[in-house]
């Protein structure tokens, strides 16, 4: 074993992940109920039988003042989803764990 500084190792480039928390300043979370497929597993658009997708249409917008209003997706492929949204063409992934807590109350 060689001792020395340790290097950094990159196979296929750095990832370019994008949070929207870090990107936009002013934002607001809603809700916006998407219809159901029914019956008893009662789905959103994009997931499938077993709970999983990569494009899951969530009850979720996020408004950015200055760019508008975007649904928010999510992707599903294990025990955990990553939510994102799609802004000009690009994607930025949901920091907040707490998409619906963060909701502003309406009286």
């Amino acid at each position: 074993m060689t001792s020395g500084p340790i290097q950094k190792v990159t196979l296929m480039g750095e990832p370019k992940i994008k949070y929207m928390e870090r990107c936009f300043s002013n934002y607001t979370f809603l809700l916006d109920e998407v219809e159901r497929s029914g019956g008893i597993l009662n789905l959103m658009p994009g997931q499938e039988e077993d709970g999983y997708g990569t494009k899951i249409t969530t009850d979720y917008k996020v408004r950015i003042q200055g760019y508008g209003t975007y649904r928010i997706y999510a992707t599903c492929v294990s025990n955990c989803a990553s939510h994102w949204i799609k802004v000009s063409g690009r994607v930025y992934h949901i920091f907040t764990d707490d998409i619906r807590g963060s909701i502003p109350k309406t009286d």
